[in-house]
């Protein structure tokens, strides 16, 4: 795996080990990135089920301002700083090895610290079944701007989540067995 462009092109990453994390793959990255444009650029970003921390990661090469990764498995937060360390962006990132709904509903202090967030990465295991209940913690989350893009990851066979009230969907894309859909505010 690696970073597909910026000033980390071309740079590999740790991925986690054991069959934990399904890292998103180099060609749904460039497509998404691709549809994002220059959004990442200068842009705060929070990246839900980081995994190996690939969306954030490839966000703060294309010049992202900051960026915080959640995880809960102790060996994906160990990767992402790692990842971070070797390329650099470990002053531009927080790591936290928490679940993403509580960071979510009960943001601390240094959460808000480096929020409010305008691109948010949910990319949760797809069996999990926690796409719906993550847009709703999305649209009360006092950690997101109103102006943000949420994009969730999932599988390409799953049927949409419902939206919540004060949000639309705006788009999906589907490649292969990966499904991506982009959320904002409508207020």
């Amino acid at each position: 795996m690696r970073v597909i462009a910026g000033s980390a092109g071309g740079r590999r990453l740790k991925t986690v080990p054991g069959m934990s994390a399904r890292p998103t793959s180099d060609r749904v990255r460039e497509a998404l990135f691709s549809i994002l444009g220059e959004r990442p650029s200068g842009a705060r970003v929070l990246d839900l089920f980081a995994g190996a921390g690939t969306l954030g990661i490839e966000s703060l090469s294309r010049g992202a301002a900051r960026c915080v990764f959640v995880d809960t498995d102790r060996a994906a937060c160990r990767v992402i700083r790692e990842n971070l360390e070797s390329l650099g962006f470990a002053g531009s990132a927080l790591v936290l090895c928490r679940k993403a709904s509580t960071v979510l509903r009960s943001p601390d202090s240094r959460v808000m610290q480096w929020g409010p967030f305008d691109l948010v990465f949910a990319d949760p295991p797809y069996g999990l079944g926690v796409w719906g209940q993550l847009l709703e913690d999305a649209a009360m989350s006092p950690a997101i701007s109103r102006d943000a893009l949420i994009v969730v990851e999932h599988s390409s066979r799953t049927e949409s989540a419902p939206v919540p009230d004060g949000m639309e969907l705006i788009r999906q894309s589907t490649y292969g067995d990966t499904g991506i859909s982009f959320y904002q505010f409508t207020r």
